[in-house]
């Protein structure tokens, strides 16, 4: 195993998927005041005097949510290593940093809910084939499903 992913593999047992994929999930779908109340160990120091945390806190939930809805996966790389970059100044590995690097690794469970009504659009699929976000965003849908099919059989049924 490349000794990089397995230096990865062993500082992600400290910081689990679970909480990883939280803080992202979070950090892309919440707002600055209650993202900083449902996460306090996470620190977003201002780079300049002229910066605040707001500001700073928004530009990385910009480069996320881009990342989020990145295909191109070198793009999508690029884009999460400015996140990393941004947010330390460096290379220090961290609960932010392993969450990205854990982002990195399940990019392809990285979602956006299709219904447009969400409140949070930003997701990791739990089921293949998944493409809502919970069961409540799902019933405008099958709603719409189930008519289709009413229809359908409406008209074969004449």
């Amino acid at each position: 195993m490349n000794s990089v992913k397995q230096k990865r593999h062993q500082n992600l047992k400290y910081t689990t998927r679970r909480r990883a994929e939280r803080l992202l999930k979070d950090w892309a779908n919440f707002s600055f005041e209650r993202f900083s109340r449902t996460h306090p160990e996470i620190e977003i120091k201002p780079p300049a005097t002229f910066f605040t945390a707001k500001d700073k806190f928004d530009e990385f939930q910009r480069l996320l949510r881009t990342a989020w809805r990145e295909s191109d996966p070198y793009k999508f790389k690029m884009l999460c290593f400015r996140f990393m970059t941004l947010y330390r100044g460096g290379w220090e590995l961290g609960p932010v940093e392993l969450a990205v690097f854990h982002f990195i690794d399940v990019r392809d469970r990285a979602l956006r809910c299709k219904n447009p009504d969400c409140r949070a659009p930003y997701f990791f699929r739990t089921k293949k084939g998944q493409e809502y976000c919970c069961p409540k965003c799902a019933i405008p849908a099958q709603r719409a499903a189930k008519l289709r099919w009413y229809e359908k059989q409406k008209e074969e049924n004449k």
